[in-house]
C-alpha cells in the first residue's frame, strides 16, 4: 500500500492533513506521523515512504535540513513543504531539494487534496516502471489501479481494458465479482478507517496463503473491496481471517461480471448488499442476487414524526421512546428496504431541525452542532441499534430544552464556572470537567457560557492564561517557559503562538517592553 508521512509538531494540524487524505479515499492508506525532524529521518531509514509533508519551522533538524537529507536518498518520496510563514526565500530553498510543493497553513483541503492526486499519479507511475521488474509488487500495484478505476470517472475505456489484460484477469474462462467486506468491529469501536485498514492486510494475508487470484483496497466510504473470481468461496475466506487473526467479518456480494463495463455495476451491487446487514445482522454474507426486490410505493409516516417533534419540551419520555418504535416500525422497514430507512431518516433529522430552528432560534450554536452529529443508519450494526441511538438523541435534545426552561438561575451557575477556571486554569483544563463541576448538561453548558460571558469556553480559558503569563512575566526570575508551565502550557512553543495571537508580540516582546518603559 502507498505511504504517507506527516511531520509536525503541532499535533491537531496532522491530525487535520490525515483526515482531509484519508476521507478522500486516498491510495495512501498507511499514514505515519512524527513530531520533529530527527524522528522522522529515523523513520525514513526504517521505512519506504511515498508521501511525505513536513513542517519547516521545528527544532533541532529543520524542515529544510531534512527535505535535504531526503534528497540524498535513494528512493525519494513525492516531498511537500508545510510552513506558518509566507516566506519565498523558505520556498525557494525548499524547492532546491526536489520539494514537489509548498503550502501555508491554515491549509487549504482543495489545495491540499490537489496536491495529493498529484502524488497519486507519481506513485502510479513508479509503480508501473517498477512492476515490470519487481513481481513482488505486482498486486498492490493493481490494487491501486483497480481502486481508482472504480472509484473514479477520470479513467478511459482503452486504460480500462490494458490494465485487465496485465493483471491477470482471464474473462474469456472465468467469471468475477465485487464483494464489500466490513469488519464487525467498527459498530463497537467506530474508528472503521482502521479497523478496515487492518482487514485489508488480514484479506490479503490469506489470499496469499490460500493461493486465491484477488485484488483488494479501501473505498471511499472506508470499506474493504476485493475483486475475485467466482470460484472463490467467500463465506470460508471470511471464517480463515476469523480463524487466523480473531476478526469477523461481514461481506456483501455483487454480481458476476466478464467485461470490465459490468464492474462497476457488481461493486454498486456489493455495497448495497453490505448495508442491507442492517435488516439481517446474523448474516455474514449477503449476496446482492437474494435480496427481495424492495416495494417502492411507499409513504412516509411523517404524521408520527411530527407527533414526536410536537412532544419535544416536555416530561413525556416515555411516549417519545414508544412513538420512536412506531416510526421504525420493524415490518415497513423490511418491506421497503434501505431507501424508506434513508428517506425516514433524513425526514426525522430535517424534522427535528426545524423545530429547533423554529422554538429556539437564538441558540444557533446548538442547532448546528445537532445537525452535524446526527449519525447515518449505515453506522450501526443493526437497525434496532440506531433506533436505540435515535432515542438517545432525541432525549438528550429534550434534556436541554427543558433546562432552557430554567434560564433564571443561569447567572449564579456561570459564576461558577468562571470562579473555577480562575481557580483551575493552570491545569488541563477542559470544558467537560467544568460543565460537571456546575452540574449542567455539556452542550446546554456550552451555549450559555458563551451567552453569558461573550466568549466561548476554550477563547475565556486562553484569554485568562495569557493574562495571567502577563502579570507573572513583569517578575524577572521567572523563565519564560517556568511562565508558560505556571498557566497551564506545557509546550512553550504552543504558549509562545498563543501570547503572539492574544497580545500582538512574544512573551520575550512584552518582558523587554516593560523594562524599557
Amino acid at each position: 500500500m502507498a505511504k504517507a508521512l506527516l511531520v509536525d509538531d503541532e499535533k491537531y494540524i496532522r491530525n487535520g492533513i490525515r483526515a482531509i487524505i484519508s476521507r478522500a479515499g486516498s491510495i495512501f492508506t498507511e499514514i505515519d506521523e512524527c513530531v520533529n525532524g530527527i524522528e522522522a529521518l529515523n523513520r525514513l531509514s526504517e521505512n519506504r515512504y511515498d508521501l511525505v509533508i513536513t513542517d519547516l519551522i521545528m527544532p533541532q533538524i529543520d524542515g529544510i535540513e531534512l527535505v535535504s537529507r531526503i534528497d540524498g536518498m535513494e528512493y525519494k518520496p513525492y516531498t511537500v513543504v508545510l510552513s506558518g510563514y509566507d516566506d519565498f526565500k523558505y520556498a525557494q530553498k525548499a524547492i532546491k531539494y526536489g520539494v514537489k510543493a509548498y503550502l501555508l497553513k491554515p491549509v487549504d483541503r482543495n489545495e491540499l487534496l490537489n496536491i495529493v492526486k498529484k502524488a497519486e499519479e507519481e506513485y502510479i507511475k513508479r509503480q508501473n516502471t517498477d512492476v515490470k521488474t519487481n513481481t513482488g509488487d505486482r498486486e498492490e500495484f493493481f490494487s491501486n489501479q483497480f481502486k481508482l478505476m472504480l472509484l473514479s470517472d477520470n479513467t478511459t475505456r482503452e486504460e480500462e481494458e490494458k490494465l485487465l489484460k496485465t493483471c491477470g484477469m482471464d474473462f474469456e474462462n472465468e467469471a468475477y465479482r465485487v464483494v464489500t467486506v466490513n469488519s464487525c468491529e467498527v459498530y463497537e469501536a467506530g474508528d472503521k478507517l482502521e479497523s478496515n485498514l487492518s482487514l485489508v492486510a488480514k484479506l490479503r494475508n490469506c489470499l496469499n496463503e490460500t493461493g486465491t487470484f484477488g485484488f483488494y483496497f479501501l473505498d471511499n466510504r472506508d470499506n474493504a473491496v476485493l475483486i475475485l473470481n467466482t470460484e472463490t468461496d467467500v463465506k470460508n475466506l471470511l471464517e480463515a481471517v476469523d480463524r487466523m487473526f480473531g476478526t469477523r467479518c461481514t461481506a456483501g456480494i455483487g454480481g458476476t461480471f466478464t467485461d470490465v463495463s459490468e464492474m462497476r455495476r457488481s461493486y454498486n451491487q456489493s455495497d448495497y448488499a453490505l448495508k442491507y446487514k442492517l435488516l439481517v445482522p446474523d448474516s455474514s454474507v449477503i449476496y446482492y442476487s437474494g435480496i427481495a426486490e424492495p416495494d417502492s410505493n411507499f409513504v412516509l409516516p411523517v404524521r408520527l414524526v411530527k407527533n414526536l417533534t410536537g412532544m419535544l419540551d416536555t416530561e413525556r419520555k416515555d411516549e417519545l421512546c414508544k412513538v420512536i418504535n412506531q416510526i421504525f416500525d420493524e415490518k415497513a422497514v423490511r418491506k421497503y428496504h434501505l431507501e424508506y430507512l434513508e428517506k425516514l431518516s433524513a425526514c426525522l433529522k430535517l424534522e427535528i431541525i426545524e423545530y429547533l430552528s423554529e422554538h429556539i432560534p437564538h441558540k444557533i450554536e446548538f442547532i448546528k452542532e445537532q445537525e452535524d452529529s446526527f449519525k447515518s443508519i449505515f453506522e450501526f450494526h443493526n437497525i434496532n441499534d440506531f433506533t436505540r441511538y435515535i432515542k438517545k438523541f432525541v432525549l438528550s435534545i429534550n434534556e436541554v430544552l427543558l433546562q432552557f426552561k430554567s434560564i433564571c438561575s443561569t447567572d449564579k451557575t456561570i459564576e461558577m464556572a468562571v470562579k473555577y477556571v480562575q481557580d483551575n486554569y493552570r491545569n488541563d483544563l477542559t470544558m467537560a470537567e467544568v460543565a460537571n463541576h456546575i452540574s449542567l448538561n455539556y452542550s446546554y453548558f456550552s451555549i450559555l457560557f458563551k451567552e453569558k460571558t461573550g466568549m466561548n469556553f476554550v477563547d475565556y480559558l486562553r484569554m485568562v492564561r495569557i493574562e495571567k503569563a502577563k502579570d507573572l512575566l513583569q517578575n524577572s526570575i521567572y523563565k519564560i517557559y517556568e511562565v508558560s508551565e505556571m498557566v497551564g502550557y506545557n509546550n512553550t512553543k504552543h504558549f509562545t503562538t498563543t501570547f503572539r495571537a492574544l497580545t500582538g508580540i512574544s512573551p520575550k516582546e512584552y518582558r523587554e517592553k516593560l523594562y524599557i518603559n
